[in-house]
């Protein structure tokens, strides 16, 4: 059941009416451990995206969670593996991801890559195994993992305002980050802003069609289907 509420959307600033007794679900972090269900759920009436409400309590529990983030926690910290529907053979989730954005674009030609919630760095680390002439840039909200991601080859590490980067960048990764930001639609128009007309932009996310336990996770503030993210995309002035 859904009530109606003058909340207002995180991204467009639409009102928003929120599902009921959401609270009442076992929830758990970004990092698969149990977190209390102090989370409210709903939905857009201007964007149709399904979100958190960005309440104090949700931005407590959510800053608790970062402190205390463990990456690939199930996986002692290393990057996740994925299966082939074909033949079974597993390979690195960053492997698909490299070789999608080098049928897009030409990553035989030199360029900076910024990656956007870098994490402890496996993306970047892997990039760089398959494109090391690349220069690399890691972005995180905190410092936690920096001396680890400026071990790696040709990278360089920023947190807090993403404007102190001052690089040409033309390839810009947000995976499993934009679900995260509680301002998904201005961070997009920060980006463009900061990489010129010639960028790409790779994003990656749950798709709330195929995966709705997703509005589970607590610190997963916005929950976006194709069109959904299609609009936001659009709206922030890129072409897809």
């Amino acid at each position: 059941m859904i009530m109606s509420t003058k909340l207002n959307c995180h991204i467009c600033n639409g009102n928003l009416s929120k599902f009921e007794n959401f609270d009442r679900f076992h929830h758990v972090s970004s990092d698969c451990k149990p977190v209390e269900g102090l989370s409210k759920l709903a939905l857009c009436l201007n964007c149709s995206v399904v979100q958190k409400i960005i309440s104090k309590d949700w931005i407590h529990q959510t800053n608790q969670i970062y402190s205390n983030y463990s990456v690939y926690s199930q996986s002692s910290g290393d990057e996740q593996v994925t299966f082939s529907s074909n033949d079974g053979a597993a390979q690195k989730r960053s492997n698909l991801y490299i070789d999608w954005i080098s049928s897009v674009i030409n990553t035989k030609i030199d360029g900076t890559l910024l990656d956007v919630g870098c994490g402890n760095g496996s993306f970047i680390k892997e990039f760089g195994n398959h494109h090391y002439t690349w220069k690399k840039i890691g972005y995180e909200l905190n410092d936690i993992n920096k001396k680890t991601i400026e071990k790696i080859p040709n990278t360089l590490f920023f947190s807090g305002d993403i404007n102190k980067i001052n690089e040409k960048i033309n390839l810009v990764t947000l995976i499993h980050c934009f679900e995260h930001l509680i301002n998904p639609l201005n961070f997009l128009k920060k980006i463009k802003s900061l990489v010129g007309a010639e960028a790409y932009v790779f994003l990656q996310l749950p798709n709330l069609k195929t995966s709705p336990f997703d509005i589970l996770i607590s610190d997963h503030c916005s929950h976006f289907t194709k069109d959904t993210l299609t609009n936001i995309i659009s709206f922030a002035g890129f072409d897809i």
